[in-house]
């Protein structure tokens, strides 16, 4: 990887870790798919903040994830499993627990 390469895996790396630390604080919900579309009423039905925790928490993850793939410490293969499980788990959480609905 050449100079560019890093440049833009940091700064990515960076987006994705401010707006996750951002949804954990509760702020910047209208990021979360789906949630800014929804009327008034049907986000009283959603608990947001508990939304915002999982999507930040996958959010620092993937950055986390991307620092990884920077230092060539992990194969891509494992980094790539990582992700697939870690997308799998925040869609499984986030369709099938009573956690996210108020």
């Amino acid at each position: 990887m050449n100079l560019i390469d890093y440049f833009l895996l940091f700064s990515m790396m960076i987006a994705l870790l401010i707006a996750g630390i951002q949804l954990l604080r509760g702020k910047w919900l209208m990021l979360i798919a789906g949630y800014n579309t929804m009327t008034k009423e049907e986000r009283q039905k959603v608990n947001g903040r508990n939304a915002g925790k999982l999507v930040g928490n996958y959010l620092i993850f993937l950055s986390l994830i991307i620092l990884l793939s920077m230092t060539d410490f992990v194969s891509s293969r494992v980094l790539l499993t990582s992700i697939l499980m870690a997308t799998f788990l925040v869609l499984l959480l986030t369709n099938t627990s009573k956690h996210f609905k108020c």
